[in-house]
This record gives C-alpha cells, sequence and structure tokens, in this order.
C-alpha cells in the first residue's frame, strides 16, 4: 500500500495484494481524508467496480482497510480477483517504509528507514 498526501484533505492511495494461489487485489485512486479515515470510492472507471470503495482506518498502531458498508459484492470481492480479499489486510505503521528517500516523518533522534 502506498499513500501520497496531494492536500491537507486528499491523498493518491494505490493498493497491491498478492494473496494465497496467485489470486490478486488492486486499486488506485485519490482517497479523501474524513475524520481519522481515508475514503475511497471508485468512479467513472466503467467497470464492475463502480459505486464500490475502502476505507483506510488511520487510527492504532495497523492501517487496516475495510470496504465501505455500501459496496456491493458479487462472486469476487470489490477490486480483487476469486478468492482474494482486502478487508483482511492491515500494516503495521511500525514498519512502514519511506519512498523516494522520505522519512515518514521520524523524530530526530530515530534514524530513517530506508
Amino acid at each position: 500500500m502506498s499513500i501520497r498526501k496531494l492536500d491537507r484533505l486528499h491523498a493518491q492511495l494505490s493498493i497491491e495484494s498478492y494473496q494465497a494461489d496467485g489470486h490478486e487485489c488492486g486499486m488506485k485512486g485519490i482517497a479523501e481524508l474524513r475524520g481519522r479515515t481515508l475514503v475511497y470510492v471508485q468512479k467513472d472507471q466503467h467497470d464492475q467496480d463502480d459505486g464500490n470503495g475502502l476505507i483506510v482506518d488511520l487510527v492504532g498502531p495497523e492501517l487496516k482497510i475495510r470496504y465501505t458498508p455500501d459496496s456491493h459484492f458479487t462472486s469476487e470481492n470489490p477490486f480483487c480477483a476469486v478468492n482474494a480479499d482486502l478487508q483482511v489486510i492491515a500494516f503495521k505503521k511500525s514498519e512502514r517504509e519511506a519512498a523516494a528517500g522520505r522519512t515518514c516523518g521520524a523524530a530526530p533522534s530515530e534514524s530513517p528507514r530506508q
């Protein structure tokens, strides 16, 4: 998962997940900051995922992903191939890595992870 701040209320959100038996999920788009969550809802892509969305919970030690309550499910979960699911994914904040040499806001006493 990659999150790149665009302005104080928007971020470029990109998720790629390769799961058991080669099943995968993926999405890329602009998410909106709503309180302590990032919310992405796909629109205008003209495929089965239009109207579906993801919420990234920013509170706590992990970034947790879940589907928006109004997402519709078919034989596949939104943004995923058969037998794959984004809702089971979480990323530990303590293990985040910087992109393009950035330090992810490490305190001056910490050495940034590259």
